[in-house]
């Protein structure tokens, strides 16, 4: 069946829902969960399959392996995105371009090779493929994406062929052609890593998810970046972009630092102890997800934001100290943050996110300072000033609960998490309960 729609025409041929380009066929979808082989045909209608579309085999999980035709010249973004199944590819070499997100979280996929005919690798194209050890990028490729080989935890080495004229390897480690720019550090790289004095750019989380860096340490000729005790900063010390994964105890961040970059002590599970100086102003989204050990933080007197999933999963984290100058806390800031028993929300905040706090379930005790004009406290619930709308039950407080009289709205997840909570009872004032409210 073939239906007509603007400038292609959709078909299906078998399995495969396709689109009629006039000449040639895009393979759009794919029955998804799959499973075993699959094998994209040549031609449909006596026409080229030269394009493997969008989504189109997204999420099929069952699938085994995947024989790609020669007549396919782009594999679209997304177009294999969460085959955990997929364990055997051969990309053809009539390919040209493998698009964003292309083989994302491909968990299954132990080895991929890179014909010489590709040109471009997309942003994020092998992000999260765990099985892949090595990399090689031939001479053709003169685009790679943003993140293309980001969180592949077991990935050694990326090699680039000697006459690529835009990218080169040391160490295993992916630059630009003149090594000027550092782009990815594998994740599986293992000790310290030394950057030279000819790099003057390094990408955005060249060195994130690396669980067994150690340390990285900057030559001294260096004009863009240094490093103290193995973390890197900027030339000019005002901007921490890195403290590598393996990195373990206490660390003092330098007095000139303003800026702490987006996960930054990310997954540093081994950091028992981080002083932040008053000299920060801001700290990235996730700059502390994941960091385990760390069990007690006092952010600086003149940060205002607390950007998302800053302090995710820090499951040790008993005590946060939140500055006067604090107006906002964003989602999922201090989640699963397990250890937290007690917040004092300073009377600076005015924008605080539902899911800020939620999976702390030892949070029974949420104080607001009194002069706080948008937020309020009774026996350790937040409340918004007035006491109109509830906004937070914390998680680990029991037995029952009645809710004010003053109480008109009940924020969404107000109650979720709250596995203590044996009878909550709601006022006739109560005219809005919010989303997953009283959820898990």
């Amino acid at each position: 069946m073939v239906l007509s729609s603007g400038f292609s025409s959709a078909g299906q041929f078998g399995p495969f829902t396709y689109a009629d380009e006039g000449t040639t066929i895009t393979i759009t979808a794919y029955p998804a969960p799959g499973s075993g082989h699959v094998e994209i045909p040549e031609s449909i209608d006596g026409k080229p399959v030269t394009r493997i579309g969008p989504n189109a085999f997204s999420n099929c999980k069952g699938i085994v392996d995947v024989t790609i035709p020669t007549t396919v010249t782009d594999i679209g973004a997304s177009a294999f995105y969460d085959c955990g199944g997929l364990t055997d590819l051969t990309i053809p070499h009539s390919v040209a371009s493998i698009g964003s997100s292309a083989f994302v979280r491909c968990v299954g996929l132990t080895q991929v090779t890179i014909p010489s005919s590709v040109t471009e690798i997309g942003s994020e194209a092998f992000q999260s493929c765990p099985g892949l050890t090595s990399i090689s990028i031939p001479s053709s490729v003169v685009s790679i994406g943003g993140y293309a080989f980001l969180s592949c935890r077991n990935l050694k080495s990326i090699e680039v062929d000697a006459a690529n004229p835009s990218f080169s390897s040391s160490g295993g480690i992916l630059f630009d052609k003149d090594q000027s720019t550092l782009i990815c550090c594998p994740g599986a790289y293992q000790g310290a890593v030394s950057v030279s004095s000819t790099v003057t750019n390094i990408s955005p989380r060249a060195f994130s998810e690396c669980a067994s860096l150690s340390a990285i340490h900057v030559d001294s000729g260096n004009p863009s970046y240094c490093s103290v005790d193995g973390v890197l900063l900027n030339k000019s010390q005002t901007t921490l972009i890195q403290c590598p994964e393996f990195y373990s105890g206490s660390f003092v961040i330098p007095a000139t630092v303003t800026d702490i970059e987006s996960g930054a002590f990310q997954k540093c599970q081994g950091l028992t102890d981080v002083s932040i100086p008053d000299s920060v102003t801001s700290i990235g989204p996730m700059a502390f997800r994941n960091c385990s050990s760390l069990v007690h933080v006092k952010l600086p007197a003149s940060l205002e934001r607390i950007e998302i999933s800053t302090f995710l999963s820090c499951v040790r984290l008993a005590s946060v100290e939140l500055p006067s100058s604090l107006t906002y806390i964003g989602s999922t800031a201090f989640r699963e943050c397990i250890s937290l028993s007690s917040i004092s929300i300073p009377a600076s905040a005015v924008s605080i996110s539902s899911s800020a706090f939620s999976v702390c379930t030892s949070l029974a005790f949420i104080d607001v300072e009194a002069a706080n004009a948008n937020f309020s406290s009774q026996g350790g619930v937040l409340f918004d000033k007035t006491k109109s709308t509830l906004h937070l039950y914390p998680s680990a407080a029991s037995g029952e609960y009645s809710i004010p009289s003053s109480v008109t709205s009940v924020a969404a997840s107000a109650f979720r998490y709250s596995s203590g909570l044996t009878r909550v009872t709601i006022p006739d004032t109560v005219i809005n309960i919010g989303s997953h409210a009283f959820a898990e």
